[in-house]
């Protein structure tokens, strides 16, 4: 049975449930920071480009890798995978419609909204209309199912689908591993088997595992293979399932997990690993085509590092989070302190809204950042229309510092929430209770030994607090 000491959850704390937003939160900004130098990308001739990546250092390398939503996928993996976990525990059983009844009533109201919104001045066509509706574009197009189903109209819509998969599949998983004797052994098992489908697709071809990762810049040479190890579902598990086994940590084993970090030397360096692997596998100069790691790696070797990275992230991911979670003193609470800011609250409470609709505020991020430029360069101009103005944005882009890039990023990633919060207000949370209230759930009996602990912790609280008033009355 799981550990809840004074029956307590461990995220029945205020600051634990902020460091896990942080962390969402991060790997949303991050989401933004990727799509804002990809249209840097697409925009600058290579030469320019080339002297912007030149002008970055090194602690944004991560930007470049697209792994934003990987840390987006693990802490939805381990947040929901949590919630089941104490749903068994306290009932033992799960409700599945339940749960899934909950995922969609957020999910679905914003993606039919995202859907209309990137539709406006696209070609129609029915069967892609139809596959972005069932979340399954990627995979029809994969097995060649419909003429025009294989892609997406909203730019995420890809991400959307892998997590509505997993969402379905994770509630199973869950119940999967509490059938064994040892569940976080069957988690870790589940993450093992879940990277073994991007190996076998990588070492068919072996050529195409060392074709060198700046060239997703350039998106008309990216092997098909990248592409689906990018957009399918059973290449993308990993980080869900790695939020499973962590989060079966923090219940299952969290007296042990607490042992643990009890000593500050176990803790400090269990800390320092995890993000020792955050920064092996995130902050490797992959954009760069002067990159040490050209010269170093073998075909071999970068058959281990596709296969791997995403999962050796995620690994340093789960082992940076629960040592956050469980210690509250010394160095290793540094981080968890910085990721419960209450300034990530907002972006990562709005989730759905900022993951969807964010390319909306790099618009006018990029205009407000580059516009008196623009504006400059076309004032010295003797006449100027559309052709005028693009190729001054593009020479304001061009000639970006790292600092200008960064305020686009942030200003993108503000405009973004402040929207998310609106169409929370407005369209979220009013359809989530018009859906919840379609299917009023009946009251579950609590299992006996959680009834009778939960009577004692009231008892306690009511008995804590009447000493604190002096006395009962």
């Amino acid at each position: 049975m799981p550990a809840s000491p004074a029956g307590r959850w461990l995220l029945d704390s205020d600051h634990n449930r902020a460091v896990v937003d942080g962390l969402r939160a991060i790997g949303i900004m991050l989401v933004v920071a990727f799509h804002g130098a990809f249209v840097f990308a697409k925009v600058l001739p290579r030469p320019q480009l080339e002297s912007f990546i030149d002008r970055m250092p090194g602690v944004l390398n991560i930007v470049w890798q697209a792994l934003g939503s990987e840390m987006v996928f693990f802490t939805s993996g381990f947040l929901l995978a949590y919630l089941l976990l104490r749903e068994h525990a306290r009932y033992g059983s799960i409700d599945l419609r339940d749960f899934w009844l909950r995922r969609g009533s957020r999910i679905v109201p914003l993606f039919l909204l995202a859907l209309l919104v990137f539709m406006i001045g696209r070609r129609f066509h029915w069967d892609r209309i139809a596959t972005n509706l069932l979340f399954c574009s990627r995979i029809s197009g994969h097995f060649g199912l419909t003429a025009n189903g294989g892609k997406n109209y909203i730019p995420v819509g890809w991400s959307l689908e892998v997590m509505v998969h997993a969402y379905l599949l994770l509630p199973f998983l869950v119940l999967g591993v509490l059938r064994t004797r040892w569940p976080l052994v069957a988690a870790l098992a589940l993450t093992a088997l879940s990277v073994l489908p991007r190996y076998l697709a990588l070492a068919a071809d072996l050529d195409v595992c060392a074709l060198p990762a700046y060239q997703i810049l350039d998106t008309e040479r990216i092997p098909q293979i990248h592409k689906d190890l990018y957009y399918l579902t059973w290449f993308r598990l990993t980080p869900f399932v790695l939020g499973l086994a962590a989060a079966v940590a923090a219940t299952h084993h969290r007296a042990w997990l607490e042992r643990w970090c009890a000593s500050p030397w176990r803790s400090t360096t269990t800390m320092a690993l995890g993000l020792a692997l955050v920064a092996a596998s995130g902050f490797q100069p992959l954009h760069r085509s002067d990159g040490w790691i050209y010269a170093a790696f073998s075909a071999r070797d970068w058959l281990w590092f596709w296969t791997c990275q995403r999962a050796v992230l995620t690994a340093g991911l789960a082992l940076v989070l629960l040592v956050a979670l469980s210690v509250r003193q010394g160095a290793p609470a540094l981080v968890g302190r910085a990721l419960a800011w209450r300034g990530f609250r907002p972006v990562s409470h709005g989730i759905y809204s900022v993951y969807l609709f964010h390319f909306v505020g790099l618009i006018p991020a990029a205009l407000l950042v580059f516009l008196p430029a623009v504006v400059q360069g076309i004032a010295d101009s003797p006449s100027w229309n559309r052709k005028v103005l693009l190729e001054h944005m593009s020479a304001a882009i061009g000639s970006a510092s790292v600092w200008q890039y960064l305020l686009m990023v942030a200003a993108a990633v503000w405009l973004a929430t402040k929207l998310a919060t609106w169409l929370t207000r407005v369209v979220e949370a009013p359809l989530q209770r018009r859906l919840r209230e379609r299917r009023r759930t009946r009251p579950r009996a609590l299992l006996p030994h959680i009834a009778a602990e939960e009577r004692q912790l009231a008892a306690a609280r009511e008995a804590a607090t009447a000493a604190a008033h002096g006395g009962p009355s």
